[in-house]
């Protein structure tokens, strides 16, 4: 299933509630989900999908595989973020 039919059918979802204040939260609870846990897992599966590559395949050529520059391949590989420094890590919720 394509990722845009499952934000759709979420949103839908949230837009059916009939009580606005349910409504509203259902949405913020959604937000909330994407930031957080959404998030660091969509980014564990990219970073294990690059190594995964990395296995058969150089920098250069992963870079052209998943249209990304050389250099944004090897920070997913690490788990870096893209931020000066930052690791996946610091992106994680606190529990």
């Amino acid at each position: 299933m394509e990722p845009e039919i499952i934000v759709n059918e979420l949103l839908d979802t949230i837009r059916a509630i009939e009580d606005p204040v349910e409504r509203f939260k259902a949405a913020t609870k959604a937000v909330e989900t994407a930031r957080t846990t959404f998030m660091a897992g969509a980014r564990q599966i990219r970073q294990d999908a690059v190594n995964e590559l990395r296995e058969d395949n150089s920098l250069a050529e992963i870079s052209k595989l998943i249209g990304q520059s050389r250099s944004r391949v090897q920070q997913i590989s690490e788990g870096r973020t893209g931020g000066k420094g930052r690791s996946a890590e610091s992106d994680k919720p606190e529990s």
